[in-house]
């Protein structure tokens, strides 16, 4: 149970870093490994590899890792042009 929380609350920290680099995104530009969308892929992806059997805790995954996709391809949007995309 312990382990099951620790995820749990895991996955509560990176939604908030989540959601602060989607408010904060056209202001940011990777300069620290936070910033970075794929700095949170790579902890969800440990999430992930340690086979976690909990169908609520890996869709909640996917979900995260979907915005993170999102964030990516707009921060590709804005080095390729030099400014945030609408």
């Amino acid at each position: 149970m312990k382990a099951y929380t620790e995820l749990e609350r895991e996955l509560s920290h990176i939604e908030a870093a989540i959601s602060v680099l989607e408010h904060t995104r056209a202001h940011l530009c990777a300069r620290v490994s936070v910033d970075d969308p794929a700095y949170w892929k790579s902890r969800l992806s440990a999430i992930l590899d340690a086979r976690l059997g909990d169908l609520i805790l890996e869709r909640q995954v996917a979900d995260l890792c979907d915005r993170l996709k999102r964030l990516q391809a707009d921060r590709a949007g804005v080095h390729a042009k030099g400014r945030p995309r609408n």
